[in-house]
């Protein structure tokens, strides 16, 4: 009884398993697409630009650079390109997400993980190179970003503009003859 189940832990240990998804970033996947062409990855990062719906998947971009966690109206710093690539969802899992808008100039968009299938110049997509989703975690929700005034910059023009309105009046006080 003993050496059937070492025989059935052996065959269970050594038995072949499908391969997780490789955990990959942008900048790795761009360095070199090639090497995940096929392959099933997974990325973490923002959906910006804009939600387009092509039959039944729907396509957007989705950035991993320094931006998706401090962009710059919330305080971020530049830091460097943006980084991104083609993302493809099947229609019943993007509306299933229910996201709203993607990232933008006041938005901050859905930050996402995204396992899917890289499809490196996908000939059936005329030389695309997408990931082709095939599961999604919402990380965060999209979130407005506001942009706060700089109260010293509205002053000084404040100040330059009564200044520019009231130098001709001075100055037509002050011209002998003018009235």
């Amino acid at each position: 009884m003993r050496s059937a189940a070492a025989v059935v832990l052996i065959g269970l240990v050594l038995s072949p398993r499908p391969a997780a998804a490789a955990e990959v970033t942008v900048a790795d996947l761009l360095a070199d697409p090639g090497a995940y062409a096929a392959s099933e990855i997974t990325l973490t990062g923002e959906l910006v630009g804009d939600f387009q719906r092509r039959g039944e998947a729907v396509w957007t971009q989705l950035n991993d650079d320094a931006y998706v966690t401090a962009p710059l109206h919330a305080g971020g710093s530049l830091s460097g390109t943006n980084l991104g690539v083609a993302v493809v969802f099947p229609t019943g899992m993007f509306d299933a997400a229910g996201f709203g808008q993607p990232g933008g100039y006041r938005v901050r968009g859905p930050v996402v993980r995204v396992t899917g299938i890289w499809r490196f110049h996908d000939e059936a997509r005329a030389g695309e190179s997408f990931l082709s989703a095939t599961s999604l975690e919402i990380v965060a929700r999209e979130q407005a970003i506001s942009e706060g005034g700089n109260w010293t910059v509205l002053l000084i023009g404040v100040a330059l503009v009564a200044v520019g309105l009231l130098l001709p009046l001075l100055r037509r006080r002050r011209t002998p003859g003018a009235e």
